[in-house]
């Protein structure tokens, strides 16, 4: 009897362990993927702005923002679009958000003195 319970006990166990490494490998996979569509969409967008392309480049740098919120030089890009865009207005809360992620950085602080003068 203390055996049976004992390899039912090690056969539950290797369930639930199995089961963590499987979601746990899931996790990483998802995590892989995101990183992947941040560079990806990142990248595409820096080619678009490198080509003048600036209303395509936009959409590709906001879809990235999203996956990558806190990603300094993303939000400087986004401003430096809305610069290019002459939406000056709209480029100030990234450049801000950017220059306080990354004191040393210092073209967020170059686009938020653009667009703040800009504005008036």
């Amino acid at each position: 009897m203390h055996q049976k319970w004992m390899r039912s006990t090690v056969l539950f166990f290797s369930i639930i362990l199995l089961l963590q490494a499987s979601f746990l490998n899931q996790e990483a996979s998802s995590r892989t993927n995101e990183i992947q569509n941040f560079d990806n969409l990142y990248f595409q967008a820096l080619v678009n702005s490198s080509a003048r392309q600036y209303k395509e480049a936009l959409p590709k740098l906001e879809a990235a923002n999203k996956l990558r919120p806190n990603d300094a030089d993303c939000l400087e890009a986004i401003a430096s679009t809305y610069i290019h865009l002459r939406k000056h207005g709209q480029a100030i809360p990234f450049a801000r958000k950017a220059a306080a992620l990354d004191k040393e950085f210092e073209q967020p602080r170059l686009n938020l003195a653009t667009a703040l003068l800009a504005t008036g």
